[in-house]
């Protein structure tokens, strides 16, 4: 069996997509506003509480590169990629409006760090294909 059967970038993507527009006004009050370390911008705030849910799958996608899983790797950059358009596209999450241009910038940010691993140009053409696909 191979490793990236158990590995389905769709499934990734619902991950993804959930846990970004999960994401509601609680979790940006709790951050927002005036803090005992000064005072912080709901905006930056906003964009703190969706770096934090995409974490996971990063640092996930960077240990398969360390395991020398270049394809599970692979599958996980495509899935956080789609995960990212789909919230792109139809979040309703109440912190939407604060991330419009969150999703594209953290694309280029994901791609960034799965290059790192150093995959060969099939694999970066194919994975630019599914961003090439998704853009809006």
């Amino acid at each position: 069996m191979k490793a990236t059967a158990a590995v389905d970038p769709e499934s990734i993507a619902d991950d993804v997509f959930r846990s970004l527009d999960s994401l509601d006004y609680d979790d940006l009050n709790g951050r927002a506003g005036r803090t005992r370390h000064g005072y912080v911008e709901p905006d930056q705030a906003a964009w703190d509480l969706f770096e934090e849910a995409l974490i996971p799958f990063i640092d996930e996608m960077a240990k398969n590169h360390k395991r020398a899983l270049p394809a599970v790797a692979k599958a996980y950059c495509i899935g956080i990629i789609k995960g990212l358009q789909r919230y792109e596209e139809s979040s309703c999450s109440d912190l939407s409006d604060w991330l419009q241009d969150a999703p594209g910038e953290y694309i280029d940010s994901v791609i960034g760090e799965w290059k790192k691993g150093s995959p060969g140009n099939e694999d970066i053409t194919e994975v630019m294909n599914v961003v090439k696909g998704g853009r809006l």
